[in-house]
């Protein structure tokens, strides 16, 4: 580690080495241990420190994706405190959201137009599985509030993808505070190009994450 950087940010790289180790104990105990002699958070801990610094939500699927579930329940409760403290839900600090919008095939007023997206034949209106009334459009958003306490590791576990830039997790629609409602503000419809592999399952959402240097 060199010698110009803050005993903080030291700390954090600590941490998430022990992240990408997989060692949720020692990840952990740095998390919510206090800095030593010298620190300009002196008595602070980690926790508050990322807060400040960088993306919370974003260190907390960092710690699903390298699977350390005690970390990840330290972030989480953090961020349920703080949403309380604020008197307002926590913004998803994602760069990007993809996510399928439902609309109803009776508004297209084309009965043959409708069969032709039951049967998958036109590429940007896609079929509803079980749902012979409805399409999905391929969509992106911005952030979005989001309920931290329906964020449950066992359901997020291994449903995130670590690319060079990015981190990507697959998480459901309804941990957005109001659910697909939050999801319309500030809706781009995209291509499915644009889309890309990302899941069209409506009821779940793509967060994708850029990832500080």
């Amino acid at each position: 580690m060199s010698e110009s950087q803050s005993i903080e940010k030291q700390t954090y790289d600590q941490f998430i080495e022990k992240l990408k180790a997989g060692d949720d104990a020692g990840a952990k105990d740095l998390l919510v241990g206090k800095f030593a002699n010298g620190a300009d958070y002196a008595g602070e801990i980690l926790l508050f420190y990322i807060y400040e610094n960088f993306d919370l939500d974003l260190v907390m699927f960092k710690a699903v994706h390298y699977g350390c579930e005690q970390t990840f329940e330290e972030i989480k409760a953090k961020l349920s405190i703080l949403a309380e403290e604020d008197g307002c839900p926590h913004q998803l600090s994602a760069a990007e959201i993809y996510f399928v919008q439902v609309d109803q095939r009776s508004n297209l007023g084309d009965e043959a137009l409708a069969d032709k997206i039951a049967n998958g034949m036109i590429p940007d209106l896609w079929p509803i599985p079980g749902d012979l009334s409805s399409f999905g459009i391929p969509s992106r958003t911005g952030d979005i509030p989001f309920d931290t306490n329906k964020v449950i590791f066992a359901e997020v576990q291994n449903l995130s993808l670590l690319k060079e830039t990015s981190l990507e997790v697959l998480v459901k629609v309804d941990v957005a505070k109001n659910g697909a409602a939050d999801l319309s503000e500030g809706r781009e419809r995209l291509s499915p190009e644009e889309f890309g592999d990302r899941s069209r399952d409506p009821e779940s959402m793509t967060l994708v994450y850029n990832l500080e240097s």
